[in-house]
């Protein structure tokens, strides 16, 4: 056991992705609790947290003492409209990414959007902005989460 953690330490990814999760908590003021159930939500950041699972060490690591759960619900190329969730139907990928968070009844919520958003350059600024505002505030009126 001691060496796997030893080797996690040591890996550059795993210490990128818990700067990541220090910065984030740290801006947002979220301090993680006993029995909280985080909700990764994003793009394929978030997605390809399922096959390496760095913030999720990260944040056990860092907390040994409390009992935490995760839920990824990261899907390659999104948006925080949801357009990549909708399958044919683009436009119903928002309430399917809303119901689908709520579900799960997370206290926690972690969110990763922009990179894909930072391909429109200044122009699309406005548009990311009024769409990550609207997402947090449907998120926090059917989670009560904090992020």
């Amino acid at each position: 056991m001691k060496k796997v953690i030893k080797k996690l330490l040591h890996s550059k990814h795993l210490l990128f992705a818990s700067g990541l999760i220090f910065t984030a908590f740290s801006v947002s003021g979220t301090e993680l609790k006993n029995g909280d159930r985080i909700a990764l939500l994003g793009n394929t950041f978030i997605e390809r947290e399922g096959t390496t699972g760095y913030i999720e060490t990260a944040l056990l690591l860092s907390h040994p003492e409390l009992d935490l759960t995760f839920r990824n619900f990261g899907w390659s190329g999104d948006t925080v409209k949801g357009a990549s969730r909708g399958y044919f139907k683009p436009e119903e990928g928002y309430s399917l990414m809303l119901k689908d968070v709520a579900k799960s009844k997370p206290t926690v919520i972690l969110l990763n959007y922009g990179a894909n958003a930072a391909w429109n350059g200044e122009k699309g600024i406005n548009e990311f902005r009024e769409g990550l505002s609207k997402l947090l505030n449907d998120l926090k009126e059917r989670t009560r989460a904090r992020f």
